[in-house]
């Protein structure tokens, strides 16, 4: 039996789409501000940032595994983390807000993913922001820094939660918060590239 293609268009078009997730960070009352490139003194716009996924809940470690990725969405680190990209920071009006803030990072995939995997509701999460050099789809490079804030309200929203408020763990002034860590690659990884490096210096030097 012929099934006409007008019919299996329409059936795909009615499959359910998997859920997604927004975060609000700032809304009308309490603003997450003051997010900062590294030598700045007070909240800085247009930085990129985004939230990092702790999904064995073994604490955040030094992000090595950001060196050599772009900023992109749903980026894995290779570590049981995994970075979602919420925009670039900006301002917020109004007596609890400033500059330098992380509004929304909307409709995140955060459960469905292509390559995340082992991420579950209530894993912690951290908010993480970059230099200013470091614009989306950007690489980034040792000695790039970022600024990493932990809160323990920071908790993924279960499955298909449209949208999860979490400005009220930013009520009141907000400090300066600037992206002072660099990304340093670990000891056996520093040693290979160095390794790496000897071994083209000598093979220039022998076809010179």
């Amino acid at each position: 039996m012929r099934i006409p293609f007008l019919a299996l268009l329409g059936a795909a078009l009615t499959l359910p789409a998997f859920p997604v997730n927004s975060i609000r960070f700032s809304n009308t009352s309490n603003a997450l501000t003051g997010l900062a490139d590294k030598d700045a003194t007070e909240g800085t716009d247009g930085l990129t940032w985004g939230i990092v996924i702790d999904a064995d809940r073994d604490g955040f470690g030094s992000f090595e595994a950001f060196l050599g990725l772009s900023l992109d969405d749903g980026a894995d680190l290779g570590i049981n983390d995994y970075f979602f990209n919420g925009g670039t920071t900006t301002t917020v009006p109004g007596s609890q807000g400033g500059p330098g803030a992380a509004i929304l990072l909307n409709e995140a995939d955060f459960y469905n993913t292509p390559g995340v995997t082992g991420v579950n509701a209530d894993d912690p999460f951290a908010v993480i922001w970059f230099e200013s050099s470091l614009s989306s789809g950007s690489e980034v490079s040792p000695g790039d820094f970022y600024g990493l804030y932990e809160n323990a309200g920071f908790l993924l929203p279960p499955d298909g939660e449209a949208t999860t408020d979490l400005a009220a763990l930013s009520a009141g002034a907000d400090p300066v918060r600037p992206a002072n860590l660099a990304f340093v690659p670990e000891t056996s990884t520093l040693s290979l590239m160095l390794l790496g490096g000897l071994v083209a210096l000598r093979r220039k030097r022998a076809i010179g």
